[in-house]
């Protein structure tokens, strides 16, 4: 049967309703058009498992996670869902301009957000781990630990609104990425400056962590990982968090480099889309590594009889 449509026709259509401001910009985005995809199911892997895990953890009794956790999958599942934004508007026309301000706001907040959660777990673990000599049983939380869940969303909401007053300023920067994928600040790096700095710092501190943590469990290791499964901080969970901050450290590193700090790197879709698929498989990295513990596949594999989650 004959389809009313094709795609080619679909896109040439759309090139032809493109704006004057846009012209240029259409035939570049057509050229990107497998790096559009790639990022939106990527993006939307990542989106369905963060929902699925989060789903999973705080409807099951067998399963413990601490609450700077939950916060880390929170922060995955909307910093994905914000990159989804635009997705029947990545080509032709320019976006709306309300959804664009939107995205633009979150694609900035929620990377920050993110490297403040992992910052906050570890933080958390780190405390957890440096009790471990001084009680004779599982480590209690210190009271003051439960301020490390407010980091996160004071950076989220700081950000966001570093963005808010960016455009308020100057409107005219807020367009669409040169690879078609979402929307962003083009002519003022202020705002991708910001993010780059916080997910930097937050990084740093991470790895000095882990370094820590490691130290201190090397040095009584039957003992201590005993006393970490009877937590909320299980070693299981705790290294695999540790794993996805070197990952995204990477990824990061990739990211910057290719288009985070210069106008010039920006304006080049190659460097644009390679910088979006680095942070695409990030998340869909953390989607992975936070959510395939046995104990959570464990009920996701209900046929199965359930093993110790430790």
């Amino acid at each position: 049967m004959r389809l009313p449509f094709s795609v080619s026709s679909f896109y040439a259509d759309a090139e032809v309703r493109s704006t004057p401001r846009e012209l240029e910009v259409p035939s570049v985005i057509f050229d990107f058009i497998p790096y559009i995809m790639t990022w939106n199911i990527l993006q939307a892997f990542a989106l369905v498992l963060h929902i699925s895990v989060l789903t999973t953890v705080l409807h099951s009794r067998n399963i413990r996670r601490s609450p700077t956790w939950l916060l880390l999958v929170f922060s995955g599942m909307l910093y994905s869902a914000s990159c989804l934004f635009i997705v029947t508007q990545q080509v032709g026309p320019p976006p709306s301009t309300s959804i664009c301000v939107i995205q633009a706001t979150l694609i900035y907040a929620c990377p920050a957000m993110n490297g403040a959660a992992v910052c906050s777990f570890m933080l958390q673990a780190y405390w957890v781990v440096a009790s471990l000599g001084n009680l004779g049983s599982a480590p209690v939380y210190p009271k003051f630990n439960r301020w490390v869940l407010v980091i996160p969303p004071f950076v989220f909401y700081v950000v966001l609104a570093e963005v808010l007053i960016v455009y308020a300023v100057d409107d005219s920067g807020l367009e669409r990425d040169l690879s078609g994928t979402h929307c962003g600040m083009k002519q003022n790096r202020l705002p991708v400056r910001v993010t780059a700095a916080v997910v930097v710092i937050c990084s740093i501190v991470v790895l000095i962590l882990e370094a820590f943590i490691y130290t201190k469990l090397r040095k009584e290791w039957d003992r201590n990982v005993k006393s970490l499964c009877a937590t909320q901080m299980p070693p299981r969970v705790i290294a695999r968090v540790a794993i996805f901050g070197l990952f995204a450290v990477s990824a990061l590193v990739i990211s910057f480099a290719l288009s985070g700090f210069t106008l010039e790197s920006y304006n080049s879709p190659i460097a644009a889309a390679g910088s979006n698929l680095a942070i695409a498989i990030m998340q869909a990295a953390q989607a992975l590594i936070l959510g395939t513990q046995r104990d959570i596949l464990s009920v996701w594999m209900f046929w199965k009889k359930r093993q110790p989650s430790y």
